[in-house]
């Protein structure tokens, strides 16, 4: 094909204002809605700070009480699941190759080995415990 004087130079790219963003519709609507208020204790609230708000109580209290004043309880399983997203998205997750194995484990600045160990072990007490009380005290309910 013979070059006209409307062919591309060459270097010139075919697009030169570059490929259009494109509209990410779920994130559109999300905004829209977490800028709109609600009425929460006689007072408007952005619903991403209620929401903030309503993920913390749930985490804390294994409880959310809603705009409109109904509270609902978490079953134990939601509760834990909930921890763990709100950890994913908070720190992010791991970088890769910080995952180290039981043999030769990632350690904290400032452990030993051996401290490392009873740190996770007294952690794992720690949540283990937790749980228990918490389902424990979701069965009294029932």
């Amino acid at each position: 094909m013979p070059k006209t004087r409307t062919s591309f130079q060459p270097g010139q790219s075919g697009n030169p204002k570059g490929t259009p963003p494109k509209h990410r519709a779920l994130t559109a609507l999300l905004e829209r809605a977490g800028a709109k208020t609600v009425l929460v204790d006689g007072k408007n609230v952005s619903s991403k700070r209620w929401l903030a708000g309503a993920l913390w109580q749930v985490i804390t209290s294994a409880s959310v009480t809603m705009p409109d004043g109904r509270t609902f309880d978490v079953e134990p399983k939601d509760w834990l699941e909930t921890v763990k997203w709100l950890y994913a998205h908070v720190d992010g997750p791991p970088r890769q190759g910080a995952a180290g194995t039981e043999d030769d484990p990632v350690h904290s600045v400032g452990y030993t080995p051996a401290q490392f160990k009873a740190e996770q072990a007294r952690r794992r007490q720690e949540v283990e415990g937790t749980l228990d009380a918490f389902e424990t005290d979701g069965a009294s309910d029932a």
